[in-house]
C-alpha cells in the first residue's frame, strides 16, 4: 500500500506499547496515529483504490474507529520511534472548571518536561471516517522519550493537576510507548 501523503505512523503493536493507565478505555490491539500534510492528502488516501481494496479485505477481520483530527497549529511531531503519547480521551462534565482551572497551567508542565500538545479536539473537532464516533474529547501529547513522559506523569506538579483534571469529568489515559 502507497502511503498516499501520510509521512509517518507510530503503531501500537508494531513498536509501540499501549496501556491504559487511568479510567476504562480500552482501544483494540492496534492503536494507529498517522500524520498527514493537509486534509487533501487524508482524503486521497482514505479514498484511494489502494486503500479501499485494503479496507475491503481488513473489513471482515476487524472494525475500527477512525478518526479524522486537526493537529495543534504550528506544532511538527516527532514521530521517531523514541518518541512516547498520553492519548487522553474526556467526557468533561464540569467544562468550566476544566478550563479554568486545567488547561491554562497543563501547556506550562507538559513542556517543562519536553512534551507538547499535538491534538486537542473536542467532539465537534473530529470526523467519523469510519466505526463508531468516540465520546468526548481527545487530546494527544507527545514526549521526545519514554522516561521524559514517565517524568511528566509523576510530578508533583501534574500530580496537582491530575486531580483537578479528573474531578470535571469522566477521564480515559493510554500510554504509548516504544518498545
Amino acid at each position: 500500500l502507497k502511503t498516499n501523503g501520510y509521512e509517518t505512523a507510530v503503531i501500537a503493536g508494531m513498536g509501540y506499547d499501549a496501556q491504559v493507565i487511568e479510567g476504562d478505555w480500552v482501544p483494540g490491539d492496534v492503536l494507529i496515529l498517522l500524520k498527514f500534510g493537509n486534509e487533501q492528502q487524508v482524503r486521497t488516501f482514505w479514498w484511494s483504490p489502494e486503500y479501499q481494496q485494503v479496507k475491503k479485505i481488513r473489513a471482515n477481520y476487524s472494525a475500527l474507529d477512525v478518526l479524522q483530527v486537526d493537529a495543534v497549529p504550528g506544532v511538527r511531531p516527532r514521530m521517531d520511534g523514541r518518541s512516547a503519547y498520553l492519548f487522553f480521551l474526556a467526557d468533561l462534565k464540569d467544562r468550566k472548571r476544566f478550563v479554568e482551572q486545567y488547561a491554562p497551567y497543563a501547556p506550562d508542565v507538559v513542556r517543562a518536561h519536553g512534551g507538547e500538545f499535538l491534538i486537542r479536539a473536542s467532539q465537534a473537532d473530529t470526523e467519523l471516517l469510519e466505526g463508531a464516533h468516540l465520546p468526548g474529547s481527545l487530546i494527544v501529547v507527545e514526549f521526545p522519550d519514554a522516561d521524559s513522559l514517565q517524568r511528566f506523569w509523576n510530578s508533583a506538579e501534574y500530580r496537582r493537576l491530575s486531580e483537578i483534571r479528573r474531578s470535571t469529568g469522566k477521564w480515559s489515559v493510554v500510554r504509548l510507548l516504544p518498545k
